[in-house]
């Protein structure tokens, strides 16, 4: 039976869903007009066996169960029991005609809420109020510690350190992250500051700072540079924010740690990174630019230097009334001009392949052919010098995949410059296959280099002090120009010597196998530009 029923007017009216427990009809309707009498609105089912109350119980959701004591097939105690069996949590006042002190204690020990006398029933609204604000309280306490349990468990489940000081700043928990950040356990600091963490690296009135900001209810955030357990230091984020109670005063402080050294490190790192960006840019547009003007420069040289040269030889074929010195003067002069032009055309050259505009028009080029000609060319210079030439070539029809006019360039830089420094025995040129390309090198018997100055060779504008000290001086040019060229076509340069045992120079190029990946390379890209088009 459902009956609602309304409060009395002029009354605050409060709903309240009650299961009565009740084998007499007028008793449970004097139950409802004692509480209506007192301005509750209940709406209510009454039941009088057990089978109908679990019933009840199960499909119902209830405020307050009021039970008489004693019923014909069991007692309203009982009722208790169900609610606990089927985990409601539902308040139970029993309503009785006369209960002893025994009983009633029973009662309470058994887990009713209270309970009325039924000659006394001007005390049920009062009871069932007071029951139902205690177990709204009881709850709010049950959700507040749950609550307060979830909390510790993530503060003591994350990976951010986190520390509770009092007012004074004596530290009353940490949780697992401090002990992992710091290396000190939570009995080890548990009552103390956290002076102990000081690196030394921060000054006192960095400290007295913080302390003002955080006294004046303040949260401060900064980063500190504090000392592990071990001795170690490291750099935490830290965020400090004051705990105030109901009337405002502080009572606690929440630390929240960080260790922020690998991202200081990162962005450190970052920045140097990015520094070197910006000063390799600066550095590449430098050369460039510097390219660019040894390229102007170069073309502005060429046509005075070319009169120079012209005019001097002409003086010197044409001209046969002068003296020994003139003649001895006009020959410094063309010596001097044609040196000037080779720097010229040095500088200029190698401005071209810095700035990238050296393209190479790679072939299979036979070295033996190659070797021949280079020979050729400095033959007069070999019987002047009474020099042997050589040439060895494993197997005799090894060829490379390369620019043949730069291959040229690159051994008549290399075979001149041996020339200039070997003044009796040989220059040999000698090629053979490895797995890294074919390897040519240039060998002479000459002076030889010191080992101080063999890293430098092919460095721009260096030349080694038995050169300086030579009549035969370069430009300084034509060794950084013949490494340029061999790294252009993917080789690599390098030169074993020492003073008096002459020097090898030694350099790498591609072989026929690389022809024919670079053919493979084309055909499929070719391949792949009609598929794309059909």
């Amino acid at each position: 039976m459902t009956k609602p029923v309304r409060g009395i007017a002029g009354k605050p009216a409060a709903l309240i869903r009650a299961l009565l427990v009740e084998d007499s009809m007028e008793d449970a309707q004097l139950i409802l007009r004692q509480l209506e009498k007192e301005g509750l609105c209940v709406r209510s089912d009454v039941v009088h066996d057990r089978k109908d109350f679990e019933e009840k119980v199960a499909a119902n959701s209830y405020d307050v169960v009021i039970a008489d004591y004693r019923l014909p097939d069991w007692r309203g105690i009982e009722a208790v029991d169900v609610l606990k069996e089927q985990g409601k949590d539902i308040p139970v006042i029993i309503v009785t005609g006369s209960l002893g002190d025994e009983l009633a204690a029973e009662c309470i020990r058994r887990g009713a809420s209270d309970y009325v006398l039924k000659d006394r029933l001007a005390r049920l609204p009062s009871a069932v109020l007071r029951t139902l604000a205690e177990q709204e309280a009881r709850r709010k306490q049950e959700r507040t510690e749950q609550l307060l349990r979830l909390q510790t468990k993530a503060l003591e489940a994350t990976a951010t350190a986190v520390v509770i000081t009092d007012r004074e700043g004596r530290i009353t928990w940490v949780n697992p992250a401090f002990t992992r950040l710091t290396g000190y356990r939570a009995d080890e600091v548990i009552g103390q500051t956290p002076r102990f963490l000081k690196s030394g690296q921060h000054a006192a009135a960095f400290y007295r700072s913080l302390w003002g900001t955080i006294l004046a209810g303040r949260v401060w955030q900064g980063e500190l540079i504090n000392q592990r357990k071990d001795g170690t230091c490291y750099t935490e984020e830290q965020t400090i924010t004051p705990m105030v109670n109901d009337a405002g005063e502080i009572t606690h402080f929440i630390s929240i740690k960080q260790d922020a050294t690998e991202r200081k490190r990162a962005e450190e790192d970052r920045l140097r990174t990015l520094y070197l960006e910006v000063e390799n840019k600066a550095l590449m547009r430098a050369d460039q630019m510097k390219s660019e003007f040894l390229a102007d420069m170069s073309h502005e040289f060429r046509t005075p230097l070319n009169s120079i040269l012209g005019f001097s030889e002409l003086l010197l074929e044409t001209c046969q009334n002068l003296s020994v010195e003139q003649q001895e003067d006009l020959r410094l002069i063309y010596q001097s001009a044609q040196n000037l032009l080779q720097l010229v055309n040095d500088s200029l050259d190698l401005a071209r392949i810095e700035a990238g505009h050296v393209k190479l028009d790679r072939s299979i080029v036979p070295l033996k052919d190659t070797f021949a000609r280079i020979l050729d060319v400095f033959a007069p210079h070999f019987q002047q010098n009474n020099l042997r030439a050589g040439a060895e070539i494993h197997p005799p029809e090894l060829a490379v995949f390369a620019d043949s006019r730069r291959v040229e360039q690159i051994l008549t830089n290399l075979v001149g410059n041996a020339l200039k420094f070997t003044g009796r025995g040989s220059v040999t040129l000698a090629a053979h296959p490895t797995e890294a390309g074919v390897q040519i090198s240039v060998a002479d018997t000459g002076v030889g280099i010191s080992a101080e100055e063999l890293p430098h060779i092919f460095d721009k504008f260096y030349q080694a002090r038995k050169q300086t000290e030579s009549a035969t001086r370069g430009t300084g040019l034509g060794l950084a120009i013949t490494r340029q060229l061999v790294e252009l076509h993917g080789g690599r340069i390098w030169a074993e010597s020492a003073p008096g045992r002459g020097t090898t120079v030694f350099f790498l190029l591609p072989g026929e196998e690389a022809a024919q990946r670079a053919r493979a390379k084309e055909q499929g890209r070719v391949a792949n530009a009609h598929r794309a088009g059909g």
